[in-house]
């Protein structure tokens, strides 16, 4: 039966639902794999799965960049365990990647499902919001050592709320986890930021359980307190010291670095995931303006504070998604109730019911059915990485084709580069971006871009590049096809390749203008 009064926001409903049946599970299943298994163009996957490799082949992690010839700063391996397990799924089957990816992310949201349940005891409010949330971090499915971090944070997330409702030892497992995690990803630093919230809401509002206690602050944030300063001791314990609690600040502290890397932009809500965001973030105001009296001040600092940050960075969004899902449903919840108590009215509090799930049945449907065609004929590895728009054919060349290094190259196809041609060539820059700061990563913005007349000439000279590959669409190409002292060996249209015509290179330029010749001769004949 419908409820007639709306929910406070501050406890769980009288009556509801505890546990969602498996057809509920298998339709939530469905959605992940619909929106998790999806396109996402990332340069970093190569340079992640080559990182790997190296570390099991030489069994040491490569503090000094191997792939490279200009990185002038240390690298920072904080995500070395993560890259050792792709690197293994990847040898498994690059498909037993993709679908480990798809598998980790799914579950960080099956956890977050199971938070909303367990909170709201409502089962269409929590899978409508896991799902809005699901969406709006399907651009952040991607083949690399973030989606490790989904589950950890889901998983710190769900710690924290039973120990707010219960109290006890269970966040003394929190620590042990920390120390996993802060060699998977600096996304760990999250885990900390959850347990400084929880530290200061125990402050500010102790949990139930602890008024018992002659001081319920210090029950419940005296622990909260300990354990965040033993996690993040313990977070010391891996191959790169306090690095990783200073990197993710470098690398956006960056000028450029926010700018160029799409993850760290602001969402954009022209796109289906940043609707979906959208619909996350009006959930949770219908939600809200349906509640009697002030929601509870643990949750709204939750929403407040991760959707601020969402907002900021599009890959936040998932966080956000994860961390609010609870919060979110018991509010929805309520205008869901409100909504029912006046349908009942009329009688159709249950037709309205089972017409809700028949309609996300059939969305899903759709979007399964759409995932699957699109998908059509293209390996999983290949799909989800947009293996196609990566140069394959310039580096089938360079690999056939005799030309020394230096190479100067792109930025987004740094990765690519590495992956297929070293240990032959190394590349001069990629998407790692902080091991190529106020050097190699100002040069190629510069050179690529003609930023200044007579720059790229300057730079090109003191680096002696003697080959470059370039994007079509870059302003450089176009110059470099107008001098003769550049000879283009190679085009198509995801690269372009140049050679500097001097006489040490007559025998390579002939040798590509043969090898280039054969293959617009076989392209002709087919």
């Amino acid at each position: 039966m419908a409820r007639t009064t709306k929910r406070t926001g501050k406890d769980k409903p009288a009556v509801g639902v505890s546990r969602a049946p498996a057809p509920v599970y298998l339709l939530l299943a469905v959605l992940l794999l619909g929106a998790m298994y999806g396109r996402n163009l990332s340069g970093d996957t190569w340079w992640h799965l080559k990182t790997g490799q190296w570390i099991v082949e030489h069994r040491a992690l490569p503090f000094e960049d191997p792939f490279s010839y200009t990185a002038r700063n240390p690298v920072i391996l904080h995500e070395w365990g993560a890259e050792v397990i792709q690197w293994a799924a990847y040898i498994i089957s690059p498909s037993a990647l993709a679908f480990m990816s798809v598998a980790l992310i799914s579950a960080a949201f099956m956890l977050a499902f199971r938070n909303a349940l367990a909170r709201s005891r409502h089962l269409l409010a929590s899978f409508v919001v896991t799902a809005a949330g699901a969406l709006a971090a399907a651009g952040v499915s991607e083949m690399r050592p973030q989606v490790f971090s989904f589950v950890f944070f889901a998983v710190f997330v769900l710690i924290l709320q039973r120990f707010y409702e219960r109290g006890g030892k269970i966040i003394w497992v929190l620590p042990p986890i920390i120390l996993i995690w802060v060699n998977l990803h600096a996304i760990f630093l999250m885990g900390l930021v959850l347990i400084a919230i929880e530290t200061a809401i125990a402050v500010i509002s102790p949990p139930e359980w602890a008024k018992a206690s002659a001081r319920p602050r210090l029950a419940s944030a005296g622990p909260l307190a300990a354990v965040g300063v033993v996690s993040a001791l313990l977070a010391l314990i891996n191959p790169n010291g306090t690095a990783p609690y200073v990197y993710p600040f470098h690398v956006l502290g960056h000028p450029a670095a926010s700018s160029l890397t799409v993850e760290w932009k602001s969402p954009d809500f022209h796109t289906w995931t940043g609707r979906s965001l959208l619909a996350l973030y009006a959930m949770a105001a219908l939600g809200l303006a349906s509640l009697r009296g002030r929601p509870a001040a643990r949750d709204f600092v939750y929403v407040a504070a991760f959707g601020a940050a969402s907002l900021i960075s599009r890959r936040h969004g998932a966080l956000f998604a994860i961390a609010c899902a609870g919060p979110i449903a018991v509010w929805l919840s309520s205008a869901i109730d409100e909504a029912a108590s006046r349908l009942a009215e009329r009688r159709l509090d249950v037709l309205a019911g089972r017409a809700s799930w028949g309609v996300l049945a059939v969305l899903v449907g759709v979007l399964f059915v759409w995932r699957i065609s699109d998908a059509k004929g293209k390996a999983p590895f290949d799909y989800m990485n947009t293996s196609e728009v990566f140069p394959s054919a310039a580096c089938d060349f360079l690999e056939k084709v005799d030309i020394a290094g230096p190479m100067f190259n792109e930025y987004n196809v740094g990765g690519y580069l590495t992956w297929r041609l070293w240990p032959k060539h190394r590349v001069f820059v990629d998407s790692r971006q902080e091991p190529f700061f106020d050097g190699a990563f100002e040069e190629w913005m510069y050179a690529s871009s003609c930023a200044a007349p007579g720059i790229w000439q300057e730079i090109f000279e003191r680096r002696g590049f003697n080959f470059a590959v370039l994007s079509p669409s870059t302003p450089l190409a176009s110059v470099l096809s107008d001098r003769t002292d550049w000879v283009r060996v190679f085009a198509d249209d995801k690269a372009l390749i140049f050679v500097r015509n001097l006489p040490e290179n007559s025998s390579a330029i002939s040798s590509a203008v043969s090898l280039l010749n054969r293959y617009v001769a076989s392209d002709d004949r087919n």
